[in-house]
């Protein structure tokens, strides 16, 4: 990275150091090393500015940080040759049939209705063979960089997901999501998605906060263009 953005980056993760020990006087570097997956030593040259900070450890550092877009192609736009960036995501109505194949009440079908619009906006509606609702939810697709990265942002306008297209055909992301059907519990959602065609192939897994392997979710999807 530039020095100009170093010293940016340096000072980003200086503050969110201070922030998280105002609100925890126990909080350490080891600590907040640990959180961002790196090594407490080089952490601690990278705030003492011993260290340089590369373009892969601060796109790494900027997905445990889940910063905003905006800041996110801040502190790495400068580094990214230029290219155009490509809407991965076909907009139009798509239905189709969903299969849980593990839960606590054991698998279940349901029908799906993906609304993905010109805007990048998905509407998602969920609901189960006698037509209750089991899942309703709206986001947004931002791309803040060039290439193929991208973020979920949520209709206040939160950062949920961070996701990587591999191709034209194959996406995977992940995401928080609090589920009003659910009371409001967060769930952690992986997903993967195929394209073949007009039909999109998708793959989930699901984890509960605070639970074992045992109540993970998983499911699989096949979704047409209507």
């Amino acid at each position: 990275m530039e020095k100009e953005s170093h010293d940016e980056f340096r000072q980003l993760l200086q503050e969110e150091l201070d922030r998280r020990i105002s609100k925890n006087p126990r909080y350490s570097l080891r600590a907040f090393a640990a959180a961002l997956q790196v090594d407490s030593s080089l952490l601690s040259k990278i705030l003492n500015n011993k260290r340089a900070i590369s373009l892969s450890m601060a796109e790494h550092l900027i997905g445990r940080l889940n910063l905003p877009p905006g800041k996110a192609a801040q502190l790495t736009a400068s580094h990214r040759p230029e290219q155009p960036v490509i809407q991965h995501f076909e907009s139009g109505i798509y239905f189709g049939e969903g299969l849980c194949t593990k839960s606590e009440s054991g698998p279940f079908p349901y029908d799906l209705w993906l609304t993905i619009e010109e805007s990048g906006r998905i509407t998602r509606l969920q609901k189960l063979k006698d037509g209750t609702v089991i899942s309703d939810s709206e986001w947004q697709i931002v791309y803040p960089t060039h290439g193929s990265s991208f973020h979920f942002v949520d209709k206040d306008g939160v950062v949920i997901g961070n996701g990587m297209v591999g191709d034209d055909h194959y996406i995977r992301y992940s995401f928080h999501y609090s589920d009003p059907a659910f009371e409001g519990l967060t769930f952690f959602i992986e997903e993967d998605i195929i394209r073949e065609g007009e039909s999109l192939h998708r793959k989930g897994r699901m984890f509960k906060p605070g639970s074992g392997r045992e109540t993970l979710q998983e499911w699989r999807e096949t979704l047409s263009r209507v």
